[in-house]
């Protein structure tokens, strides 16, 4: 019976866990270092042994340190174990109680049928604080005092800080006020200066004009057999005022005519006219025309137009009859200034 205990104790030293078959397993606990401010005691880390019935499958740590102890093979060692284990189990069934070894603890069997463990003091024990050679210690004056002016610091801390005033805002006001002002300014009115003397021209990809502004076949036919005779009968009534009218008049008349074109003549000019410019409407064209031609530089050989496109007005450099010629035209062009570097052909 003390032999079992023995084993049991150099087993514990070298395992944290030690089941004996049957009966129980033996736990290793690691314990805290503890303060009693009261007795104002140290007490250092350590270790103590509990027990758990609920484990009672073998595991062979017991078997293999009676092996190593007692010279046997492990097969007649466990032999051994259970030997000494049906005398545990008889020594608690006849006094109730049984002492394990002599730094472990007792076991106890109640009515219940279950197994209460004892474990030895803990300045006794195996796992005592004064087997590793630590001690509880009192804690020096100088120590306590060196804390206690620690703890006064951060109060003498706060005190300064009462001069100073603490604000203390909502975060979820703050996010209130900022949304409110951001919505503030999101309705208020922006308004853009219009000035009569700017005019807004931009370029329009070829494609992108209204579907009312692109004429078939049949309409093509049909307005250029009824425009000829419209034509030639505006024409005959214009040379007859330029005869009648001053010379300045005479020459100011064509050129004012032909500056607005409508898009059956264009298309009995050619296909294909160069666009420099696209206005909302015939007077920001004609200014635009007007600004350019302050430069001759800038108008030399080409001759600009104004065609109406459904709810635009197209500024032209020229018409051609087909692509290729067109696409000269606008290379043309676009060397000559830079307001018409953004040229490009649109099919009539």
């Amino acid at each position: 019976m003390y032999r079992i205990g023995d084993i049991l104790e150099q087993a514990l030293l070298l395992h944290d866990c030690v089941v004996l078959p049957t009966i129980g397993a033996f736990i290793v606990e690691q314990t805290p270092p503890l303060y009693d401010l009261d007795l104002n005691i140290i007490t250092p880390a350590g270790q103590r042994i509990s027990f758990n019935a609920s484990l009672v499958e073998r595991d062979g740590i017991l078997d293999s340190c009676y092996a190593r102890t007692l010279g046997l093979s492990v097969r007649r060692a466990r032999l051994v174990v259970d030997s000494d284990v049906t005398v545990i189990r008889h020594q608690l069934y006849q006094s109730g109680s049984l002492t394990i070894g002599s730094n472990l603890g007792t076991i106890t069997l109640q009515e219940s049928g279950e197994l209460l463990f004892t474990p030895v003091q803990e300045r006794q024990g195996l796992r005592s604080i004064h087997s590793y050679g630590l001690y509880p210690q009192s804690c020096l004056l100088s120590a306590v005092a060196s804390s206690a002016h620690a703890t006064a610091e951060p109060a003498s801390e706060a005190k300064g800080d009462r001069k100073y005033w603490t604000i203390r805002i909502n975060r979820t006001a703050t996010n209130w006020v900022v949304a409110g002002a951001i919505c503030l300014l999101c309705l208020l009115p922006i308004s853009s200066d219009s000035h009569p003397d700017r005019y807004s021209a931009g370029f329009v990809p070829y494609g992108w004009l209204d579907e009312a502004s692109v004429v078939t076949t049949e309409q093509k036919q049909a307005l250029s057999g009824s425009e000829t005779t419209a034509t030639q009968s505006n024409k005959a009534t214009e040379q007859a005022e330029i005869v009648s009218a001053t010379p300045e008049q005479a020459s100011e008349a064509p050129t004012s005519h032909a500056l607005l074109i409508t898009h059956a003549e264009a298309l009995q000019q050619g296909s294909h006219a160069v666009v420099v410019g696209v206005f909302k409407g015939p007077k920001r064209a004609e200014r635009f025309i007007q600004e350019v031609s302050a430069d001759p530089a800038q108008t030399e050989g080409i001759s600009l137009q104004i065609v109406e496109e459904s709810s635009r007005c197209l500024v032209i450099a020229g018409i051609r009859s087909s692509e290729e010629r067109a696409g000269e035209l606008r290379r043309t062009v676009s060397a000559l200034s830079d307001s018409f570097a953004g040229a490009w052909i649109y099919a009539l």
